[in-house]
């Protein structure tokens, strides 16, 4: 009994104290331990005495003040963790509607397989290869109609769904939500290293088939299509393109944000794109005598349904 009492005396002989957290070393590390209220915690710090003092005086400083320490988080459901990241991204980096769809839809994926596989778990327990198994079993409408005919999800769809949640995880991360020092449970799934087996082919427009295709266009779509091919801007920048938007005189296009429509550019960048002397003749003949208001408007308009006449 007494050599087990002297050999307890020299291991805790071994720890030193920063007022609160003392820190030792353990199985080939250096560990720190303290109180956090009524909770004991005992984590590992480093590799060497020194980084474990430069987290101890880190943690007893927090302690001090009654701040939340290095090594607290607070756990979140998956349901919770999506609705914040949402929320940031809509409220906080505005991107633009079309980015929190996506991210939106990826995400919901997420939760239903939480809500099914392990309904009372904190997301930051969930298995990553196990979420990658359930995505290759399910069946899902394209276009999210429930009359839509369902198929598996594509080798792409599963690579954005596992990034974005991947994202979603390092938010969770960086807002602390997850354990110190705990791995993102989709590092490594999805990226450029990501096997595509099943993409569906990348149809190029050879000269001849824009000709027939432009040829089969009607008055109202031909514009619609003839810009696109010539300017290269997204569909929903030309959708929301204004009158007040172009300089046909000088031959430029202005893509800008407006967020007064609540709509907001993907990249967030507006930018300026040069226009050939054949698109301005284009623009020119779809805006007519009109000074402002949308280029596009729906091959039904009528002007006189239209509270803003003209416009």
């Amino acid at each position: 009994m007494r050599s087990l009492g002297k050999r307890s005396r020299q291991r805790k002989s071994g720890r030193k104290r920063v007022v609160q957290v003392s820190y030792y070393r353990h199985h080939g590390g250096w560990h720190i331990y303290y109180r956090d209220g009524i909770r004991q915690v005992q984590r590992r710090a480093g590799d060497t005495e020194e980084t474990a003092s430069q987290v101890a005086a880190q943690v007893n400083a927090q302690l001090a003040v009654a701040a939340p320490t290095l090594f607290s988080f607070t756990p979140l459901s998956v349901q919770e963790l999506r609705c914040k990241f949402l929320d940031h991204h809509e409220h906080v980096i505005r991107s633009s509607l079309a980015t929190i769809s996506r991210y939106k839809a990826a995400t919901q994926h997420l939760e239903n397989f939480a809500s099914t596989a392990a309904p009372n778990s904190p997301a930051h327990l969930l298995d990553g290869d196990q979420f990658v198994r359930y995505l290759r079993t399910i069946r899902i409408a394209p276009n999210g109609h429930d009359n839509c005919a369902k198929s598996s999800l594509r080798d792409k769809g599963i690579r954005f769904i596992l990034e974005t949640c991947r994202a979603l995880y390092g938010f969770a991360a960086k807002k602390r939500h997850l354990p110190p020092y705990g791995e993102n449970p989709f590092a490594g799934l999805g990226g450029k290293k990501f096997r595509v087996e099943d993409a569906k082919p990348v149809f190029v427009f050879e000269a001849a088939t824009e000709l027939k295709l432009l040829q089969a266009a009607n008055d109202w779509s031909f514009p619609i299509h003839f810009i696109l091919a010539k300017t290269g801007v997204r569909v929903g920048e030309l959708v929301h393109l204004l009158v007040e938007d172009l300089d046909l005189n000088g031959g430029w296009l202005h893509v800008r944000n407006k967020p007064e429509l609540g709509w907001r550019i993907k990249t967030g960048r507006q930018r300026a794109v040069p226009l050939i002397d054949e698109v301005v003749s284009v623009f020119r003949r779809v805006i007519g005598g009109r000074t402002a208001g949308l280029v596009f408007r729906k091959e039904t308009f009528r002007a006189a349904d239209c509270p803003l006449g003209d416009a």
